[in-house]
């Protein structure tokens, strides 16, 4: 039920809103006269005179008041209907107006139909597009973020004024959600319908450390001492990956990068599934770890406060060029979330050579004494739901849809909050609530969203809305002036009808209904009149000796 504060909108313009106001006013007007015409019958000898007065003005109502005050000619109860008349009077004068100042023009959004849009993109990498990377603040909203880029001019090259484009976000059927998992090799959950490889690059791990049932622990002795980027693949269709979008991490200081990344891809299957991977990571590094460590963001997450744990009691190789890499896994319906440290010792006294982790990324000397850990923290989503053939269905029964190897549809990146002039700790916790997000938006675009790398081709389709101009009116307002106005006709009919002439009729209407009774002929509605002598229709109104011209009147 819709509260009293609520406001409702018309799509009208100014001009009838000032013809609607007009009308309230005639209408209230007219209940005001309807009170004086029943006062006028049952208030004595003074209450016609004192409608007639009003009908007048304010200034015949300003002067008759102050005769009545200065002469005593009238009893005071006169006086103070004369007052309070001319308040009413007023407020209904004034009443529209006040209504008027409640009244906000606006406008909003209309369906104007579905249409999709074709733009020509920069291929910045056999599957990417340039310009599809974004920053999302840090109180910003993930999902925002997206629809604004898909609405932004790199999507919508010639946009159409006064129309407002939304990408077409409607329901997919979900055909899985319960993947099977393997992780560097090893099988760590057997699903009921396809499976997902997650692997560190080609490295071989197998679980050793017990866990709950939906945990798992991994460790091993490694000769390379640094930690890969991940990988995400489809066992259906090899060419539906994804890479974790990684930076070399500046191990000379703590904590240095703890910007998360997102990575978002999409496949299409040739069962009519489409598959949608979505990837958040975040890269850190520590010299000497502590439980409060805002690496491990406290003990509050079971995976940080487990991995402390174990690299507390972990035994580091003695040899420089090798590394101990210690994984803690959790699985959650469709989402993965993976904690990785190495453990290593610098290759050479006073420092040690990061290698390449590719992405264009150089070696860097890194001057450090003693244990290094580095760690990486990210948290999968995968989807997979029925295809909508959408754009298919606009562009022809031959549009096909094609799965990009390595490809990225958006890349992500979270401004960190700052905190008393310090980055703010890593929240896992949000980086899964974000990730999940993005998967069910990328989700919820189907195929209304799709990018052919090969064409450089972005195919976007859009619920086209127009903007309609109107006006807000508050329920209250609206509400108060409907029970006013029914009011009004009620009193005003049911005047007319109780009443009747002479009290519902001005000194006007009276003098033309007695000239017509004492006369075989019509009396026509808008009759001639004289002063001198005071006359209607050639009929004297006065004897011959009143005095008959306003000048010769004393108002008071």
């Amino acid at each position: 039920m819709p509260a009293l504060t609520d406001k409702i909108f018309f799509p009208i313009s100014i001009f009838v809103l000032n013809v609607t106001l007009a009308v309230f006013k005639f209408v209230l007007a007219s209940a005001v006269g309807a009170c004086f015409a029943i006062y006028a019958k049952y208030g004595g000898e003074y209450a016609k005179s004192i409608g007639w007065v009003r009908s007048a003005g304010y200034l015949d109502m300003i002067m008759a008041f102050l005769s009545i005050l200065k002469r005593k000619n009238a009893p005071g109860s006169v006086m103070w209907v004369l007052v309070v008349g001319f308040f009413i009077t007023f407020a209904a004068d004034f009443l529209d107006k006040g209504i008027s100042n409640f009244v906000v023009p606006t406008s909003r959004l209309v369906p104007f139909g579905r249409e999709t849009m074709v733009s020509p993109q920069v291929k910045s990498d056999i599957g990417k597009f340039f310009g599809w990377s974004f920053v999302v603040p840090s109180n910003g909203n993930v999902t925002h973020t997206m629809e604004k880029a898909l609405n932004s001019s790199l999507a919508i090259p010639n946009q159409r004024e006064g129309e407002v484009y939304y990408s077409a976000t409607p329901e997919y059927p979900t055909t899985c959600t319960d993947f099977g998992i393997t992780f560097c090799g090893a099988i760590v959950r057997n699903g009921s319908c396809g499976r997902v490889d997650i692997t560190l690059e080609d490295r071989m791990m197998e679980p050793n450390i017990p866990r709950p049932s939906n945990r798992l622990g991994f460790n091993s002795t490694s000769s390379s001492a640094y930690l890969p980027p991940y990988t995400i693949s489809d066992q259906e269709d090899k060419a539906c990956n994804l890479h974790e979008d990684s930076r070399t991490v500046d191990m000379s200081v703590n904590n240095d990068a703890r910007i998360s990344r997102t990575s978002t891809t999409k496949c299409f299957h040739g069962s009519g599934d489409i598959t949608v991977l979505v990837m958040t990571a975040t890269r850190l590094a520590e010299s000497a770890p502590t439980n409060d460590s805002q690496l491990y963001s406290g003990s509050s997450d079971e995976l940080f406060s487990t991995m402390y744990q174990s690299i507390m009691s972990a035994t580091i190789p003695e040899v420089r060029e090798f590394g101990l890499h210690l994984v803690e896994l959790r699985m959650t319906n469709s989402s993965v979330d993976i904690l990785a440290c190495s453990i290593k010792k610098p290759f050479m006294d006073g420092g040690m050579w990061l290698p390449d982790l590719g992405f264009d990324l150089p070696e860097l000397w890194i001057p450090m004494d003693g244990i290094f850990y580095e760690c990486s923290y990210a948290t999968i989503t995968v989807l997979r739901f029925k295809q909508n053939n959408d754009i298919a269905e606009a562009f022809g029964s031959d549009f096909d849809f094609n799965t990009y190897k390595d490809s990225v549809y958006i890349s992500l990146e979270y401004s960190p909050a700052p905190t008393n002039e310090t980055v703010a700790p890593l929240s896992a916790k949000n980086m899964t609530r974000d990730n999940v997000a993005v998967a069910d938006f990328m989700a919820s675009l189907g195929t209304n969203y799709y990018a052919d790398f090969r064409k450089g081709l972005l195919y976007i389709r859009y619920d086209v809305r127009k903007r309609e101009l109107g006006l807000e009116v508050p329920l209250w307002v609206l509400l108060a002036a409907g029970i006013i106005v029914v009011v009004s006709v009620c009193v005003w009919q049911m005047t007319h009808w109780l009443v009747g002439l002479p009290h519902t009729s001005s000194v006007y209407s009276i003098i033309r209904a007695e000239l017509g009774s004492n006369s075989e002929t019509p009396v026509p509605r808008i009759m001639r009149f004289s002063y001198q002598p005071l006359m209607f229709e050639g009929v004297k109104l006065l004897p011959d000796k009143a005095k008959t011209f306003p000048e010769d009147i004393k108002s008071v």
